[in-house]
């Protein structure tokens, strides 16, 4: 610990158990806001579940009115009021849903058996469901409703709560139980028939719950609510629901039960609302339970982030004492720096001499550098010129890109039009298929007429054959003619036959005649439409086909250009090697300089050997410096302390940073360094 650094020194002492303290109430104040949070969405969903609780208790009356109705024992009236009643507690829980902080899964699954309702109720007033199946119904929206209470209890943390809602689960099966009773006794004393073995065992098992679930030792009963219990097993309603209960057992065979449906209906009604007391009890004390873990978790909270601050400022404070005492400790380390600078600056005016001589033998080098920085000048103007021939080429390129996509995309409508064109085609031809059909309309109206011929040829035929007869006859009747005239009459009406058949021909024929030329019209009309359009579409593609070759003219152009700029740049290329070749020239003559440099330098660092022996004690007062802080003063902040403490009228020596000779070989040293033109040989 004595030997570490400053910056060590402040992890160790003050940093580490700070962000341990840190940590640690970060991590208590974490998991506070996530009990603070939790505790917020219980709170909602426990509301939610209130509200639920009342729905529940409103339905399970509406299915014992439902079942009392479909076995004749309740009217749709008093029906309609308990309907009337949900409606209410439907309002409310629909309300409530979206704040209710469940899942987006859980609350589409509760707006779902919300509309159940309508469904179920439509059925039972039509009379299209049993009473069982709407109790089972009914039976399975309650479930859902009172499955809240373990989901949220399976979902917290908060224990106390968890068991709450679990006790209040168990509280409102025993009144669901109830509910299930009221409805199938309802039910059965409505019908006032023999009932089954298995429905038996429903209504003895229900009642059996009834009980079970009151006096379970899972519930969190306080005295009041015992107190609740106690008054509903005694109760004359709940003796008078076991004594009607004990005559179905015994007359479970016959029927003829001899109880009034409806009466029964009130009188358990009014045993289970003792049972919807307590469930209001134990309602309201799970909100108010849940309200005060709330408040709990926020004061914990808010004693976790006042103790947080008043923690940092202490912390802070022992680290601004541990700093100043540290900075009495820099103030004599820097002292022991300036009186150990001095010696170094009389072995830097030595070393300024031999830095004169190398400054001279710069100089030559200096020449050789400006004869390079020439050669480069000019490799620099052919690169410069390469560069925007290279330019102009890639312009040019981009062009001939730009060209190649106009004349594919000219090719591309081309093709569409030829496209055009033979859909065209397709159409003349459906056209042309359309008037075969029509002209076989036509011979089958000639069909017609020639059926109407025969008929006409077949009078033809009959009305000769009478007239022979009649000839006949007249010739051997002489005055006995009369019955010519009989003869006579039917060869008019054949006559007349053969005239309405006749006008009949006559207007089918002119019928088949328009038809026909209105055929052949609209077929040269059409026909021509589309001649004349194909020809639009030719014309369309061959515009097309002269616009895909000028911008393929152009592309060759654009290629042309493009190898007359390869040209240029191939030529500037071959500049620039002869300059590359003078450029090595030059630095030949600079290495002979350098070879000069070197043994310079040699006696440059058998001073800098000297100057190495005192440059050991002044590593020794850095190192008991860094000893002390790693890093933790600027270097400017300790040169100006260093001259502070050499130069002052107290201080043992007082002898300048570098002596007068030493600034003047510097000055030299400086007019012999290159110029900003020169420079640029060292960035290229």
């Amino acid at each position: 610990m004595k030997n570490a650094s400053l910056k060590r020194k402040i992890i160790l002492v003050v940093m580490l158990p700070m962000i341990s303290f840190l940590t640690l109430f970060g991590y208590q104040i974490y998991n506070s806001m996530e009990t603070l949070s939790e505790t917020k969405q219980v709170q909602a969903k426990v509301a939610f579940i209130a509200k639920a609780s009342s729905l529940v208790h409103e339905t399970q009356k509406e299915r014992g009115a439902t079942a009392g109705f479909l076995s004749g024992g309740v009217s749709l009236d008093a029906l309609k009021r308990q309907r009337s009643i949900v409606n209410d507690q439907i309002k409310i829980v629909s309300a409530g849903i979206t704040q209710s902080m469940f899942s987006t899964e859980y609350q589409k699954q509760l707006v779902k058996t919300l509309k159940i309702y309508k469904k179920i109720r439509v059925q039972v007033e039509g009379k299209s469901v049993t009473a069982g199946q709407a109790i089972g119904t009914y039976t399975g929206i309650i479930k859902t409703f009172l499955q809240l209470n373990l989901d949220v209890a399976n979902n917290t943390e908060l224990a106390l709560i968890s068991a709450e809602l679990r006790a209040f689960k168990i509280l409102e099966d025993a009144k669901e139980s109830g509910g299930k009773l009221r409805a199938n006794i309802s039910s059965i004393l409505s019908k006032d028939l023999p009932i089954n073995d298995n429905m038996l065992r429903k209504i003895i098992t229900l009642k059996s719950d009834i009980i079970s679930n009151i006096s379970s030792s899972g519930l969190l009963l306080d005295e009041n609510s015992q107190t609740i219990v106690a008054e509903f097993k005694t109760s004359p309603e709940w003796l008078k629901v076991s004594s009607v209960f004990m005559k179905i057992l015994k007359k479970s065979a016959e029927g003829l039960y001899g109880e009034n449906p409806s009466k029964f209906f009130q009188t358990i009604t009014t045993s289970l609302n003792i049972l919807g007391e307590l469930v209001l009890v134990e309602k309201a004390h799970i909100l108010k339970d849940v309200a005060a873990e709330q408040e709990k978790v926020a004061k914990q909270l808010w004693s976790f982030v006042t103790l947080l601050i008043v923690m940092t400022i202490f912390l802070v404070t022992v680290i601004f004492i541990l700093v100043k005492s540290v900075n009495l400790s820099l103030s004599k380390i820097v002292e022991l720096l300036g009186v150990t600078s001095t010696q170094i600056s009389s072995v830097a005016g030595v070393i300024a001499k031999s830095s004169v001589d190398l400054a001279e033998a710069t100089n030559e080098q200096a020449s050789g550098l400006q004869e390079t920085v020439s050669s480069i000048d000019e490799i620099s103007a052919m690169v410069a010129k390469n560069s925007d021939a290279a330019q102009s080429s890639k312009s040019v390129s981009l062009k001939s890109q730009n060209a190649s996509t106009t004349g594919k995309d000219r090719v591309s409508e081309m093709l569409l039009a030829i496209q055009d064109i033979s859909d065209s085609n397709g159409e003349v031809m459906e056209q042309m298929r359309e008037s075969n059909r029509e002209f076989t309309q036509i011979v089958q109206v000639i069909s017609q007429i020639g059926e109407k011929t025969k008929v006409i040829n077949d009078i033809v035929f009959q009305t000769k054959l009478l007239s022979f007869n009649a000839s006949v006859e007249a010739a051997r009747a002489g005055e006995h003619g009369k019955g010519f005239a009989v003869v006579a009459e039917e060869v008019g009406n054949l006559a007349t036959m053969s005239g309405k058949a006749a006008t009949e021909i006559s207007s089918m024929l002119d019928e088949s005649i328009k038809k026909v030329e209105k055929i052949v019209d609209d077929t040269k009309v059409k026909v021509e439409r589309l001649v004349e359009k194909g020809k639009d579409k030719l014309d369309d593609g061959k515009d097309k086909g002269e616009k895909c070759d000028a911008a393929l003219d152009e592309i060759l152009e654009n290629v042309s250009s493009v190898n007359e700029m390869v040209g240029e740049i191939a030529y500037a290329s071959n500049e620039q090697s002869q300059g590359v070749q003078e450029i090595t020239k030059a630095m030949a003559q600079l290495d002979q300089v350098t070879q000069q440099n070197s043994s310079i330098a040699q006696q440059a660092s058998s001073h800098a050997t000297q100057l190495s022996g005192h440059v050991g004690e002044l590593e020794q007062a850095v190192l008991r410096l860094s000893g002390v802080i790693h890093g933790g003063g600027s270097a400017m902040a300790v040169t100006n302390r260093v001259k502070t403490v050499v130069n002052s009228p107290n201080s043992t020596q007082q002898v300048p940073l570098v002596s007068s000779e030493a600034s003047v070989q510097q000055d030299k040293v400086i007019a012999a360094v290159p110029s900003q033109d020169d420079a640029r040989f060292e960035e290229i």
